[in-house]
């Protein structure tokens, strides 16, 4: 399961008008979870660019024939909750899945259910403002099984913060000051399984926050304003 290039094609041309929060300036966002199982060969994809909530679920599920009679369970199983409001990105969610040995025209042939989560986000930086990354250990340590996250100020074309699948299994936590210039933040997970149903869950807060509360009390006045414009 490998759609990083197509998600960033889909961050950069489909994004819609920046959304700006004081001194913080999102330019652009896409987020994409995918659900493959082998058995039947089935894999579906749901993609949401811009900036609202990106609140789904993907769930496949196939039987398969066992060695020696019966049947097992091939699935993938995937769900996100991808929210930005002006001081984070806020990123949650699970991966599942469950496969074994199908016999396939009288021969053993290995499953798997492969489910995984990708968010993309590119915003730039008006005055120094301090950032802050938390989040949960990686949540598969497969071999193979992808995992990133990577913060890079593009303007100067250096990766700020970068752990992926190479790496020591570790919670995600940076902190800094992020002087003025444009960055993109990328996270990925998967979870592919060929045995018995396993369960993941992983969560991400980027926090940028906005000078004093500046871009909260931005967007509470223009929702008061939409409310007051709005017929009886």
């Amino acid at each position: 399961m490998r759609w990083t290039r197509y998600l960033l094609l889909l961050a950069v041309g489909g994004a819609g008008a920046p959304h700006a929060a004081a001194d913080l300036i999102y330019l652009s966002q896409a987020r994409a979870i995918t659900a493959e199982t082998t058995y039947n060969t089935t894999i579906q994809t749901l993609t949401a660019p811009g900036f609202g909530p990106f609140v789904e679920s993907l769930n496949l599920s196939v039987p398969f024939p066992l060695a020696g009679g019966g049947t097992g369970v091939n699935a993938a199983a995937t769900g996100i909750d991808c929210q930005l409001d002006p001081n984070a990105i806020r990123i949650s969610g699970s991966l599942a899945g469950s496969g074994g040995v199908a016999i396939v025209g009288g021969q053993p042939v290995p499953q798997a259910g492969e489910a995984g989560a990708e968010v993309g986000t590119t915003f730039r930086i008006l005055a120094p403002t301090p950032i802050s990354m938390i989040g949960t250990p990686r949540p598969s340590t497969n071999p193979g099984d992808r995992f990133q996250v990577k913060l890079e100020n593009l303007t100067t074309q250096t990766v700020l913060f970068l752990l992926d699948e190479t790496m020591p299994v570790q919670p995600v936590s940076f902190s800094g000051i992020l002087p003025p210039g444009d960055y993109n933040f990328e996270f990925e997970a998967e979870l592919r399984v060929d045995g018995p149903h396993s369960l993941a869950q992983y969560s991400l807060i980027v926090t940028v926050p906005s000078p004093a509360g500046g871009g909260v009390l931005a967007m509470a006045g223009l929702l008061a304003a939409r409310r007051r414009r709005r017929p009886a």
